[in-house]
């Protein structure tokens, strides 16, 4: 109940926010594909990908969407002879008179009806398929001919309009956060570097570029597009020009530090506490979203050949748990995400010590279990010793009661931690495909 209080407190500070049947922007753009594709196949599969999202939901999907694959489902029963004739006509029919009546009951007055060609000439609907829809629906059925051109040109009204419309949206939103983004940057660097650094930490500038993401992007928007453009970005984790241009010698940032003696420089704390201070208490899945995709970085090619790029990725996360230990950033350590970020850091442990892990455990709520806390610690510790312990001439890695070879270690490493995980948090795993052929029984018929 406190999580679902909490999740729509946070929504309220996003009001172009909404839920949405699909997991993220790829899906959609991948069932758009499918669904405009020229093959069965893959039609087939976006029509029973769309009917997943309107069983998740357990309502209506947007209009546009329930009507195209209406009328691919017409397109395809007609073309591939599923049906006759006759029926074939009549599923064109009832689909082009719901995707007419549809889309131009979203423009009808509520005070005055209009004429629903009028609505549709507004929207650009050629005279003609109102007259299809209302032959359909007053007179004899059209002929197959008339239907089948009806319906490619409403699939074409709706590709436009709707589908290739959001993909436009999308590349703006882009668009609008990388800007924001460089342009918060630049921003805050002239603070940093001037002298009045101490007396102003954030520029008015910068402030209204916050506000201005803050009113614009979506929390879909946040997870998918700003924060991986954030971490991925030359600002965030910099690169040696952008250190230079903050006066930081990326030579006093030794990337073999051990994890308590990397501090963030104050420089980068300057630049960006103030947009992630306001994030988070907007949104409270940005910083375990943020985490994790800080550590996927370490995964990525140091292109500019940065020394200290690893130095700073993990300073930046102890720096984020230090400042959620001192209650900077307040978090809701019931949502689920949480443990995605456990099994994350555990993908890091040369580099991350205990002491997050310790901490992440104080975090999750509810709290893991003893035994389970213990058996973390231990697997973490003998990695850590054993990674540090010197190989032998036949490189070997000795333990106390065993020796393993490095790729050896590796394997158990990754077997061990997601076996612990997956026992502790099987009740925050998703819905899997279920394996074999399923077949669904018969309703009777009495």
């Amino acid at each position: 109940m406190e999580a679902q209080q909490t999740a729509a407190t946070v929504r309220l500070t996003f009001p172009n926010d909404r839920l949405v049947g699909w997991r993220d922007k790829q899906e959609w753009l991948q069932v758009f594909n499918w669904l405009f594709s020229n093959e069965w196949s893959l039609q087939e599969r976006g029509i029973e990908r769309v009917a997943a999202w309107k069983s998740k939901r357990n309502e209506k999907l947007p209009l546009a969407i329930e009507c195209t694959i209406m009328l691919i489902r017409a397109y395809l029963n007609d073309v591939y002879q599923l049906v006759d004739p006759l029926s074939a006509r009549l599923t064109y029919s009832m689909s082009l008179v719901r995707f007419i009546n549809s889309m131009t009951d979203l423009m009808q007055n509520k005070l005055y009806a209009r004429p629903i060609s009028y609505l549709a000439n507004t929207i650009g609907l050629p005279d003609w398929l109102v007259d299809v829809r209302h032959e359909a629906t007053h007179a004899g059925l059209p002929s197959l001919d008339v239907l089948r051109t009806a319906c490619n040109v409403a699939l074409d009204w709706l590709r436009t309009q709707y589908w290739e419309s959001q993909l436009v949206s999308f590349q703006e939103t882009e668009d609008f956060i990388a800007q924001s983004l460089e342009k918060y940057w630049l921003e805050q660097v002239e603070v940093v570097i001037s002298k009045s650094k101490k007396k102003k930490r954030t520029s008015p500038t910068a402030i209204s570029l916050i506000n201005k993401i803050k009113k614009r992007v979506t929390c879909d928007d946040i997870i998918e597009t700003m924060i991986p453009m954030l971490t991925k970005s030359d600002f965030f984790i910099p690169t040696l020009a952008n250190l230079k241009r903050l006066n930081l010698d990326h030579t006093r940032l030794n990337c073999k530090a051990t994890h308590k003696e990397s501090t963030l420089p104050d420089e980068l704390i300057y630049v960006w506490e103030p947009m992630l201070l306001e994030l988070q208490t907007a949104f409270q899945m940005f910083l375990p979203h943020l985490i994790t995709e800080i550590l996927t970085q370490l995964d990525e090619e140091n292109e500019d050949g940065n020394p200290s790029r690893a130095f700073i990725i993990t300073a930046w996360i102890r720096y984020i748990f230090n400042q959620i230990s001192e209650g900077k950033f307040i978090i809701n350590g019931s949502l689920p995400i949480w443990w995605t970020v456990l099994k994350t850091i555990l993908r890091f442990p040369d580099l991350l010590s205990l002491e997050i892990t310790k901490r992440l455990f104080q975090l999750l709520n509810p709290e893991p279990n003893e035994k389970f806390k213990q058996q973390i610690v231990n697997l973490i510790s003998i990695y850590l010793r054993t990674r540090q312990t010197d190989t032998t001439e036949d490189n070997q890695i000795h333990t106390d009661k065993e020796e393993y070879t490095p790729n050896q270690l590796t394997d158990i490493w990754k077997t061990n931690t997601n076996k612990l995980l997956n026992n502790e948090c099987s009740h925050f795993r998703s819905w899997k495909r279920c394996e074999g052929n399923y077949t669904s029984p018969q309703l009777s018929s009495n």
